[in-house]
């Protein structure tokens, strides 16, 4: 909703099954220090937090925001997955190609939302392979479920094929934000995921399982979480709960008590960019 600090180039990825993925990237001019990925939420897509990805990249700093295959920009397969693992697949591909353009530079995991689920998962399965994470607002414990009434016609098109598609539950616009600019901007974005396959939806509440359940330090990167004190979509205290257990050290957590789901569209913004700067600058 908020403009860039300063524009990004859009990039294209050919990931190894062939997908290719659209996203933007925030590069300096100069060989990177540490190279961030920024994972958006289930609905959402990179141009939502372009603000935020300026702020993280800089002078030594390349943020790639890769739009999730069948999401944003990208118009095949739209919200489909072909397997269960493909969205890790997908991260590591990216990371790759992140390995081979600028020489194997630190990597940082930012996750949004389902991005955040996404981030920690991928931090779990490569417990050595990023420094460090920071988690907005993370739907690893969502709030708002499929309805009952829809899990069986999911289960029932799973067994053929998994490819039909369903309303995501997340489709009124103040679920996200209490700011009438926010929500207009939601409700008006032509690219934002309304709908994903049965298959999507089943491997996603597989990947909400599997994160949770997650053994005592199986994360190795220091973690970061940012929460929403008005937050309707995921529930907070379980999420403390897990924070101080499955990372290798308890994550710091940064609280906005009046904030709601997506801290990037509040009316005031003061205090998500004094903590996302921060965040920025320890990790020099």
């Amino acid at each position: 909703m908020r403009p860039p600090l300063f524009q990004p180039q859009l990039a294209e990825w050919k990931l190894s099954d062939g997908y290719v993925t659209r996203g933007r990237v925030w590069e300096p001019v100069r060989r990177p220090r540490v190279v961030r990925i920024y994972l958006h939420g289930i609905q959402s897509h990179s141009g939502w937090y372009q603000w935020s990805s300026s702020i993280l990249a800089g002078d030594d700093c390349v943020v790639v925001a890769p739009d999730r295959r069948g999401s944003g920009m990208n118009e095949v397969a739209r919200g489909d997955t072909p397997h269960p693992t493909r969205w890790l697949d997908d991260v590591s591909d990216l990371c790759d190609w992140i390995d081979e353009r600028y020489h194997s530079p630190p990597i940082e995991l930012i996750g949004m939302s389902w991005g955040g689920k996404l981030a920690a998962a991928c931090a779990i399965q490569s417990p050595r392979r990023f420094e460090r994470l920071l988690l907005i607002t993370p739907g690893i414990y969502p709030r708002v479920n499929v309805p009952m009434s829809r899990i069986a016609a999911i289960a029932l098109n799973m067994g053929v094929g998994g490819r039909g598609l369903f309303e995501i539950p997340l489709n009124d616009p103040a679920l996200f934000t209490d700011n009438a600019g926010g929500r207009a901007f939601i409700a008006n974005d032509p690219l934002r995921l309304t709908h994903a396959t049965a298959r999507f939806l089943a491997w996603s509440a597989r990947l909400d399982g599997k994160t949770r359940r997650a053994k005592h330090g199986a994360i190795n990167a220091s973690v970061t979480m940012l929460l929403a004190g008005s937050d309707e979509i995921v529930h907070n205290e379980p999420l403390r709960a897990w924070s101080s257990v499955v990372p290798v050290a308890p994550a710091k957590i940064v609280d906005f008590p009046a904030d709601a789901h997506t801290l990037e569209f509040a009316a005031d913004t003061a205090d998500f960019e004094r903590a996302i700067r921060m965040w920025a600058e320890s990790g020099r």
